[in-house]
């Protein structure tokens, strides 16, 4: 599966993990299609497909059953818990 992007070819992923990120920029290609953002979003979509097909593990990803780090409050503005009072 495919679909054209202001002058581009966007592929469907070689990882099923990167599909639902493919269905959501297919979805929103006609209202933000040629934008900056969407732009980098197709980049980064694509980057991560090519590191995942080649088997490597991009910076910063973590295992699927390794629990992911927890940010401290300093410099955060709130966390979810603390916005929903």
């Amino acid at each position: 599966m495919y679909f054209d992007s202001k002058g581009r070819t966007v592929f469907s992923p070689n990882n099923n993990l990167l599909e639902p990120l493919y269905k959501l920029l297919e979805q929103y290609e006609p209202s933000i299609g040629g934008s900056h953002l969407f732009e980098d979003l197709i980049e980064n979509y694509e980057f991560l497909d090519s590191m995942l097909k080649e088997g490597e593990k991009p910076n910063g990803c973590i295992e699927a059953n390794q629990e992911r780090p927890r940010s401290s409050s300093s410099g955060n503005i709130g966390s979810q818990d603390e916005n929903r009072s």
